[in-house]
């Protein structure tokens, strides 16, 4: 998982990321994550809270949106309690 995640976030530091419009539109770059990733569009109260984490500074991490229980359930993951071994 840290590989991924270090590429993803490589990848929105590159020149061609950049230039998108979603680079520089939070809410174009909210609903690209929510089509991609959940085939959906965002409801107004996800990009409100969203859009309200990167307004304080904050950053939806891809992490944050691959670990969320609808993205598990997606995937068919029912057990999202994390296992101690």
């Amino acid at each position: 998982m840290a590989y991924w995640q270090a590429h993803l976030d490589a990848q929105g530091d590159s020149d061609e990321f950049a230039s998108l419009p979603l680079a520089t539109d939070d809410i174009l770059f909210i609903e690209a994550l929510y089509a991609n990733l959940f085939d959906r569009t965002p409801l107004e109260s996800d990009v409100a809270y969203w859009v309200g984490r990167l307004t304080d500074g904050g950053s939806p991490s891809v992490e944050a949106f691959v670990e969320s229980v609808e993205y598990l359930s997606l995937l068919g993951v029912t057990d999202t309690e994390p296992t101690v071994v």
